[in-house]
């Protein structure tokens, strides 16, 4: 029986998946290739480039009487030429070596492998893996397509020696002719060469690999009814959707939780997604994790942090951060900047403070009483504990701008996220987080709106906006319990102690208890 994948390739046999030739527009492609150069296919990771350049090469295998000027595709994984620290020999050395593998196994071709010591001794890495392609296309006098793969791994240099040598052949006696290249890759040129475009690309067409749609999403959802005669009902695939803006990787992750979650009960719900979103993001193994390194470029910490405390967009960010966040699926295309998606815009901040203790944890029990949650005991507790232990872990704190509203988040997620679920939303107008808490109670759910905003002690402005928002969702959820924490910027909390204050704002028949840190 096939199933979600969250490793790619996909293999159609094996996986549920939307058929990697159905996302593009094959016409376009082929008219793009009919001259020799560069075609770039931009994705951000997870889209599933590797299974489209794979899928390319098979379809183009199979109809070669078809597209005879393509000749053999050829499809190349550069990731092992990466190699961080290692010489830019090796790394010429590795991308030789992979051109003779895959000449060897996909063609039955043995001499590009054969020449690679004798080429690279006598050219040296500047100019052998161009003398190998010349060699050996003198000798197949036939066209070659390189599927180039995995270029996203390696630094500048080596993507401008790699690709200038892989660059189209003229010869110029007319004895061999002309190879192309499709190179698929995260983001965008700008991504791809921070310092610049070199000059040989200037003519380089590029095409987007986009992200599912809601009716392939509803696609995927079909194909799993066919396969396991359950059904994901309409507001189960809405939500899907509007958690993942149809990122092909984290729509089938979702999707496999999901079925996972909701075991053998039919229909699957949307209650089941959201449950299957809170495992996702709470979990200490989560597939998530696989992208817990993007968060550490000081490219994209510059550009997701504001976004973290829903505060304006900083000043500084350059177009190339900018670039980056887009490139790695982290941030959306357009404007106003924000997360490309409300999984990541959940899971991020969560990431960033997971185990860096675990304070609320040991004093988990004092702050419920038969089973709920005292919400003010829990605030006092976080008073005191900021204006002495926080202050100083917060100096080892990465995100330091949206410290203090990050380290309260990631107290109260620690402490709930084993008793309950906690919705997350990011208003910047408002420039107010609010965590939605629906904890399982005796008498039913326990649900509590906590607002988390970012405000300098010495301001003057009133909270009059933040204050009637945690009211309006109070009425949406039929709460009586909303709260209001207001955190200073944590380069000012250094220089001011916490003043620990206290008040109740009433909003008509609600009341929003404000909590200063």
């Amino acid at each position: 029986m096939a199933l979600f994948t969250t490793n790619s390739p996909v293999q159609a046999e094996h996986h549920l998946a939307i058929p990697p030739l159905d996302r593009i527009n094959s016409t376009a492609l082929l008219t793009h290739l009919q001259g020799p150069g560069f075609l770039f296919c931009f994705a951000p990771p997870g889209y599933g480039m590797t299974s489209l350049l794979l899928a390319l090469r098979g379809e183009w295998l199979d109809s070669a009487q078809d597209h005879d000027w393509l000749g053999d595709p050829l499809y190349l994984d550069l990731a092992g030429a990466a190699l961080p620290g290692q010489p830019l020999e090796d790394r010429v050395l590795a991308v030789m070596t992979e051109i003779g593998l895959r000449a060897r196994c996909d063609l039955d071709e043995p001499e590009p492998l054969n020449w690679i010591e004798e080429v690279f001794g006598i050219h040296g890495p500047a100019a052998s893996i161009r003398t190998l392609l010349q060699r050996w296309l003198r000798l197949r006098k036939t066209p070659l397509t390189l599927l180039i793969d995995g270029l996203q791994g390696c630094d500048n240099q080596a993507l401008q020696v790699f690709l200038q040598q892989l660059a189209p052949l003229h010869d110029t006696f007319g004895e061999s002719p002309e190879h192309r290249l499709l190179v698929g890759a995260h983001g965008s040129h700008d991504a791809l060469f921070p310092d610049g475009r070199p000059a040989f690309l200037n003519r380089s067409e590029a095409l987007h690999l986009p992200a599912f749609s809601t009716s392939q999403v509803q696609q995927l959802a079909e194909l799993f009814r066919v396969q396991h005669t359950r059904t994901f009902n309409h507001e189960a695939v809405d939500l899907i959707w509007q958690l993942t803006q149809g990122h092909p990787w984290l729509v089938g992750l979702l999707m496999e939780q999901t079925a996972q979650v909701a075991e053998h009960e039919n229909p699957i719900s949307g209650e089941h997604v959201a449950e299957a979103k809170e495992q996702l993001i709470a979990g200490k193994h989560s597939p998530l994790n696989r992208r817990r390194g993007d968060l550490s470029r000081a490219g994209v910490q510059c550009v997701i942090e504001p976004l973290l405390a829903a505060l304006p967009p900083s000043g500084y960010i350059s177009g190339g951060d900018l670039e980056e966040s887009r490139a790695l699926g982290l941030v959306a295309d357009d404007l106003p900047i924000r997360f490309a998606n409300r999984l990541f815009e959940e899971w991020v901040p969560r990431e960033l403070v997971r185990g860096n203790n675990d304070l609320l944890q040991r004093h988990a029990e004092t702050f419920f009483e038969e089973g709920r949650l005292q919400t003010d005991a829990l605030l006092r507790f976080c008073q005191v504990w900021f204006a002495g232990s926080g202050r100083r872990l917060l100096t080892t704190f990465p995100y330091r701008q949206s410290g203090y509203l990050l380290l309260l988040q990631g107290l109260i997620l620690r402490l709930l996220e084993q008793r309950g679920r906690i919705e997350r939303e990011c208003d910047q107008s408002k420039q107010l987080v609010t965590l939605f808490v629906f904890l399982q109670v005796p008498e039913g759910i326990q649900t509590v709106i906590i607002g988390l905003m970012c405000q300098d002690p010495l301001s003057r402005e009133p909270l009059h906006r933040q204050v009637s928002q945690i009211s309006r969702y109070m009425g949406m959820c039929e709460t009586q319990e909303g709260h209001l924490a207001i955190l200073p910027p944590t380069d000012h909390a250094a220089q001011h102690a916490p003043s620990q204050t206290y008040s109740s704002e009433p909003v008509e028949d609600l009341t929003v208890h404000c909590w200063g840190f």
